[in-house]
C-alpha cells in the first residue's frame, strides 16, 4: 500500500513527466497509484487527461466518469469528460452536452465549458445555442481565440447575412495570427462573398490545418513563376469535385513551360487523362515520377492570381470517350423524345459539411409527377441504395453499377438532357463538360457557389437553387418542379 505521502511525490513526478510528453512513464505512475489507491480523482483525472490526448477516448470516459462518481462537484472532470464524449472523441454528442451542462452548473466562469458546449450544440446543429455558449465564453475570456473562431462559425450558418461571421473570424485571427483554422474560415467566406482578392491568400492557411493534412516533398512549392522545361506535380487535396474544378488550370500550367504531372484519386485518372496539357496521371497512392516543383491543385487560382472575371472558362475542359458515348446514345435510343434527367441527392459522408449538402431521394417525390421525364440515377456510394426504392410514381433508370469512374458517368452524362445534383462531383463533372445541371444548395454553401445568385463564373451551363433557410429542401424541389413545368410548357 502506497502512504497518502508517497502518492503526493508520485502524482507529482508524473505530472512532471506529463509535461515533457513522457506520456508512458506518467501512464505507468498514474496506474501504480490506482492499483493501490483505485479512488485516488487525482490519479483517475491525469490518467484520463493521457488516454484523451493520446485519443483512447474509451478509456478517458470511463477514467473521468469514475472521477466524476467521486466527486460529483468537480467541474473540470465533467468538461473532461464532455470533450472525450463528444465531437473531437466519440462523437455521442448527446452525453457530452448533459456533461457540460454540468460543469456549468457547477462552475459557470470556465471559458472553455462554455464554448465545449458550443461545440456540441453545434455538432447537433443548434447555431443558436451555439452562439449564445460561444458569447458566454467571451464574457469571460474575450481574447478566447477558439470560441470566437467557433462563434464565426455558427454565425455562418445562422446569421441571415455574413457580416457577422466575417467579423467573428477577423477578431479571431487578430487575436491569435497564427491561428489557421481561423484564417482559413476567414478565407472562405470572403470567398463566398466573391473577394478574391482578399479570400485566395487567406484560403492558403487549409495547408497548416490537421483538416487537410498537407503533403511534404523534398522538391519545392511552386511559385507561379514559369517553368521552363520543368516538371511539376499537380496533386489531389481534397474532393473530387475540387479536382475537376481545378482542372481547366492544367492547359495553363502546361503553357508555363513545364512538364504537367497530375495525381488525382483513382475515380478521376481516366477521364483526367483527356484534359489537354496533361503528360502524366497519376492514382492518388501509387508511386509519383521525378518532379521538379509541386503545388496543390487547390492552390492554382492563387497561383494564376484569379479574380471573378478571370476564372478560366474557353469552353468544356472536359468530353467523354467518343465510344463510350456512342454506346450509351445506341442504348438510351428508346424514347428518345422524353426528357432525360440524371439525378444525384447524396456526397460522400466523410465530408465535414455533408450534414448540410446531403439530401434523400425521397425528398425528390415531387418530381414522380413529372411522368413525360425519364430519371436516371447517377448516385453512387452512399445513397445508392435508395434507387432500388424511388418515389412512388418515378421512372428512375440506375445503370450505377456499371459506371466504374467518372469516364464512365461523362459517357452516360453525355446523353442526358439534364443533371439535378446536390453539390458533388457529378455537378461538377456535369459543368466541367458543358451539360445543363442544376446545383441544390443549403442555406450556406460552398465557396465556390457563392451568394445570393443562380448562375455561377465557374460554370456556364450551371443554374443554382438555393435553400431560403437552413435544411429546408422542399422549396428547394418546389421549384425545380416548376422550372421543370415551365419547360415543358415551352
Amino acid at each position: 500500500m502506497i502512504g497518502k505521502h508517497d502518492i503526493q511525490r508520485l502524482l507529482q513526478s508524473g505530472v512532471e513527466y506529463q509535461r515533457a510528453r513522457r506520456f508512458g512513464e506518467a501512464e505507468a505512475i498514474y496506474r501504480r497509484v490506482l492499483g493501490s489507491h483505485p479512488r485516488n480523482t487525482d490519479a483517475l483525472y491525469l490518467l484520463g487527461l493521457i488516454t484523451q490526448s493520446t485519443r483512447r477516448f474509451a478509456e478517458s470516459v470511463e477514467l473521468f466518469e469514475r472521477a466524476t462518481r467521486e466527486n460529483p462537484r468537480s467541474a473540470k472532470y465533467f468538461v473532461n469528460l464532455g470533450l472525450s464524449l463528444g465531437g473531437m472523441g466519440l462523437g455521442r454528442t448527446h452525453e457530452a452536452m448533459e456533461a457540460l451542462r454540468k460543469a456549468v452548473a457547477i462552475d459557470p466562469s470556465i471559458p472553455a465549458a462554455w464554448s465545449n458546449l458550443g461545440n456540441e450544440f453545434f455538432n447537433d446543429l443548434r447555431f443558436e445555442e451555439a452562439i449564445e455558449a460561444y458569447q458566454r465564453a467571451l464574457r469571460l475570456k474575450p481574447d478566447f481565440a477558439d470560441a470566437m473562431c467557433n462563434l464565426g462559425g455558427a454565425l455562418q450558418e445562422h446569421a441571415p447575412t455574413l457580416g457577422p461571421a466575417l467579423e467573428a473570424f477577423e477578431r479571431a485571427a487578430a487575436l491569435q495570427p497564427d491561428f489557421a483554422t481561423a484564417h482559413w474560415n476567414l478565407g472562405f467566406v470572403r470567398l463566398l462573398l466573391g473577394d478574391y482578392a482578399r479570400g485566395l491568400p487567406e484560403y492558403e492557411w487549409r495547408l497548416k490545418t490537421a483538416v487537410v493534412q498537407p503533403r511534404e516533398f523534398a522538391e519545392p512549392l511552386w511559385d507561379g513563376s514559369d517553368l521552363a522545361g520543368r516538371r511539376i506535380l499537380l496533386h489531389t487535396e481534397q474532393g473530387l469535385g475540387d479536382t475537376i474544378q481545378m482542372a481547366r488550370y492544367l492547359p495553363r500550367v502546361a503553357q508555363r513551360g513545364g512538364t504537367v504531372i497530375l495525381e488525382c484519386s483513382g475515380p478521376l485518372v481516366r477521364l483526367m487523362r483527356g484534359v489537354a496539357g496533361v503528360a502524366n496521371v497519376v492514382a492518388l497512392g501509387e508511386p509519383l515520377p521525378e518532379f521538379d516543383v509541386y503545388c496543390p491543385i487547390m492552390s492554382l487560382p492563387l497561383m494564376f492570381k484569379t479574380t471573378l472575371a478571370t476564372i478560366p472558362w474557353d469552353g468544356p475542359y472536359l468530353r467523354a470517350d467518343e465510344e463510350l458515348a456512342a454506346a450509351w446514345s445506341r442504348r438510351l435510343a428508346r424514347d428518345a423524345r422524353r426528357p432525360r434527367i440524371g439525378l444525384v441527392w447524396a456526397g460522400r459522408a466523410e465530408n465535414k459539411v455533408d450534414w448540410k449538402r446531403s439530401m434523400r431521394l425521397e425528398q425528390f417525390a415531387q418530381l414522380a409527377s413529372m411522368t413525360n421525364a425519364r430519371f436516371f440515377s447517377l448516385q453512387k456510394g452512399r445513397g445508392v441504395e435508395e434507387a432500388r426504392r424511388p418515389p412512388a410514381g418515378m421512372e428512375l433508370i440506375d445503370f450505377t453499377e456499371e459506371l466504374r469512374d467518372f469516364a464512365d458517368t461523362a459517357a452516360l452524362v453525355a446523353n442526358l438532357d439534364l443533371v439535378i445534383s446536390v453539390d458533388t462531383g457529378v455537378a461538377h463533372l456535369a459543368g466541367a463538360m458543358g451539360r445543363p445541371v442544376w446545383i441544390l444548395l443549403p442555406y450556406r454553401p460552398d465557396w465556390r457557389w457563392m451568394m445570393d445568385r443562380e448562375d455561377s463564373p465557374w460554370y456556364p451551363s450551371v443554374r443554382l437553387f438555393r435553400q431560403e433557410k437552413p435544411r429546408d429542401w422542399a422549396t428547394v424541389i418546389d421549384r425545380v418542379k416548376q422550372e421543370l413545368l415551365a419547360e415543358k410548357a415551352q
